[in-house]
C-alpha cells in the first residue's frame, strides 16, 4: 500500500515487504505448532496475506522453509547464543 502525498504518490510502505512477513510468520508457526504441523494456511493467517500469496513467493513448503531459515539465520543464530548464554 501507498500513502499519496499530494498528487505524487510515496513509495513508504506500511507494513514490512509481504515475502518477509511470511518468512517471520513460517518460524512463528514452527515455533508455536512444531514443525510437523507447518501449513501453507497456518503461516498465511500468520503473516495475515492471502493463502494464494504463498504460492506466489514459494514452489512448495520445502522452498519456504528453506528461504526462512536461511535468511533469518543471523537472527536464530543470535537467540541461541542467548540461550545458551543464559544457561552456562
Amino acid at each position: 500500500m501507498l500513502e499519496t502525498m499530494g498528487d505524487r504518490q510515496a513509495t513508504i510502505p506500511r507494513h514490512p515487504p509481504r515475502r518477509e512477513r511470511i518468512l517471520d510468520a513460517a518460524l512463528d508457526v514452527i515455533a508455536e505448532h512444531g514443525a510437523i504441523k507447518v501449513t501453507f494456511r497456518r503461516i498465511a493467517e500468520a503473516a495475515d496475506v492471502p493463502l494464494g500469496s504463498l504460492t506466489y513467493y514459494f514452489d512448495d513448503m520445502q522452498h519456504l522453509l528453506t528461504d526462512a531459515f536461511t535468511t533469518d539465520r543471523e537472527e536464530v543464530a543470535a537467540v541461541v547464543r542467548a540461550v545458551v548464554d543464559r544457561h552456562h
